[in-house]
């Protein structure tokens, strides 16, 4: 019979027996192997193409910087020539003043904007008790200087005191930082006694009596008036003109000369 089978077999064209059990053992095993090597393939492809996508994102997330770089410059850029042009139109109107043109880069640590740095100083010919504005009005003035930066006392600031006078009337008084005022970002217009004639939405300016501001810088705008505790005069709530906590560029009064500013 085995004579016959081999006979059988070998009389044909399929496969020879001997190769037919071989194969029959072995395919199963080529198939274990071939998926293995095709699942490793797989892996190995799958990390390239992981390590590739890794690069991109990278060389994306760099572009992405870059360009939100140029973004945010040119926003500066943007900022800083609407302030200048505003710096123009009270320069034109006031040909004796010097402004120096500064950006807010620090902020005292409370809920009250009372004080704040900006990058510009002696270098820059910046002197303490310079008046530092916005196109708005005064927001303070200089009470440190260093070689690159100066500090600056807000309107609010309890340190803070300027000569003041209403606008309408040409009564004058003192705009000073009041601590029950600073957590409503206001000031007071005092020493101006019992008769004085306040009236709300009166605008309040410098008066000039202090030596190192010129006279007739915005200051604010009367919101109440109160009489003081001992009774003897009233003052006035000022909310300055300016939103002290919003400053991004402010500029500085370096010099000026004896006429009153004007602005736009």
């Amino acid at each position: 019979m085995l004579g016959v089978m081999l006979y059988f077999y070998s009389g044909r064209d399929n496969t020879p027996f001997f190769e037919n059990v071989m194969g029959t053992f072995i395919t199963p095993v080529q198939k274990v192997f071939s998926r293995i090597t095709e699942t490793g393939g797989n892996v190995i492809k799958s990390y390239t193409q992981y390590q590739d996508l890794q690069k991109e994102n990278e060389k994306l997330k760099e572009e992405l910087s870059k360009s939100l770089g140029v973004i945010r410059q040119a926003q500066k850029s943007i900022s800083e020539n609407q302030d200048l042009k505003k710096i123009l139109g009270i320069k034109s109107a006031n040909p004796d003043y010097e402004f120096c043109l500064a950006e807010v880069i620090s902020v005292e640590p409370t809920k009250w904007f009372s004080s704040f740095i900006i990058d510009k100083g002696q270098l820059d010919n910046i002197s303490k008790g310079d008046a530092v504005m916005t196109h708005d009005g005064l927001v303070g003035y200089v009470i440190e200087v260093g070689f690159n930066y100066a500090k600056v006392s807000s309107v609010i600031d309890t340190n803070f005191v300027v000569g003041g006078i209403i606008s309408r009337t040409r009564e004058v008084g003192v705009c000073e930082g009041e601590y029950s005022l600073m957590d409503n970002g206001k000031l007071k217009l005092s020493y101006a006694g019992k008769e004085a004639n306040f009236v709300v939405g009166d605008t309040v300016e410098t008066s000039g009596i202090t030596e190192t501001l010129p006279k007739g810088l915005a200051i604010g705008r009367i919101t109440d008036v109160k009489m003081e505790a001992h009774g003897l005069s009233q003052y006035a709530v000022i909310e300055p003109f300016a939103d002290l906590k919003d400053l991004k560029n402010v500029f500085v009064i370096t010099q000026f000369g004896t006429e009153e500013i004007t602005a736009e």
